[in-house]
């Protein structure tokens, strides 16, 4: 497994997926392989992170981004006296929530990330392994024995 530093990266950049997929051996399928064999980082780790040195403005636009820049992504900025995070494509904003603090607002960008990684980590194992599943299980949640 890649360092803490390398997880992080990967999860804050472009694609987990290409880089899940560039640490497979040749002839090994990431569709045998799930979210635990490539990230051991927690959120915790990954919010202090982002609380140090910022977002990947690839994936999360901030206030320090162009503002030409903010469509496609999501987004993570101060609203009224609070902090509000969502996603926004072509100017609509969707799944917009409101926070008190900035780490707030941070913890739930991280844990969307987060949840993207183990989703598009994650389904390939489920359709291959566990087609009787009605839905991947949950960000963090044991798949069945």
């Amino acid at each position: 497994m890649l360092s803490k530093a390398e997880q992080i990266a990967a999860i804050l950049g472009e694609s987990t997926v290409l880089w899940a997929s560039a640490q497979l051996p040749p002839g090994d399928d990431l569709a045998d392989h799930q979210y635990p064999d490539f990230i051991s980082v927690t959120p915790d780790e990954v919010v202090a992170h982002v609380l140090a040195h910022g977002f990947d403005p690839r994936r999360v636009w901030t206030p320090k981004d162009p503002p030409v820049q903010k469509d496609d992504r999501l987004v993570v900025e101060p609203k009224g006296a609070g902090w509000t995070t969502y996603y926004t494509e072509r100017g609509d904003r969707d799944d917009e929530r409101t926070y008190d603090t900035r780490e707030e607002a941070v913890r739930d960008a991280v844990m969307r990330l987060l949840e993207h990684a183990w989703t598009s980590l994650g389904v390939r194992y489920w359709h291959r392994h566990h087609p009787e599943l009605d839905a991947l299980p949950g960000f963090g949640e044991p798949w069945p024995s």
